[in-house]
């Protein structure tokens, strides 16, 4: 199973030059580096990064993550019981977890295409 990660293209470039994905504000603030499950994406990315053309989106294999530092938790923002769970990661990502790093383009009406390989895995969640 893949876990992914929406970021600016230049944080992609940092983290190249340094192992490691970079934390957000948002990480640093919250304690964890935040990702998403492929049917989570869209709506992640239409919340925090709608219209923006700068972005990459990374693809991180799961088992190359430390399972004890992964949680499904609700949000900050929504801390009940019926809140939608997001993957969080009490540790760094490096490297060696990212598998694929793909740039996201704006389509009609400033939604962003999906890759190919993303789109499938959406569609083929039940």
């Amino acid at each position: 199973m893949h876990l992914y990660r929406i970021c600016e293209a230049e944080v992609w470039a940092q983290a190249q030059t340094e192992g490691a994905l970079p934390l957000s504000e948002l990480d640093r603030r919250d304690g964890y580096v935040h990702l998403s499950t492929a049917a989570q994406v869209p709506g992640t990315l239409h919340r925090f990064f709608a219209g923006r053309d700068d972005l990459v989106v990374l693809t991180i294999s799961r088992a190359a993550l430390d399972g004890a530092a992964l949680r499904f938790e609700a949000p900050s923002h929504a801390p009940h019981e019926h809140a939608e769970l997001f993957p969080h990661f009490y540790g760094r990502v490096t490297l060696g977890a990212i598998t694929r790093a793909e740039a996201l383009t704006l389509g009609e009406g400033g939604h962003h295409r999906l890759p190919d390989e993303l789109a499938r895995a959406i569609a083929a969640q039940p």
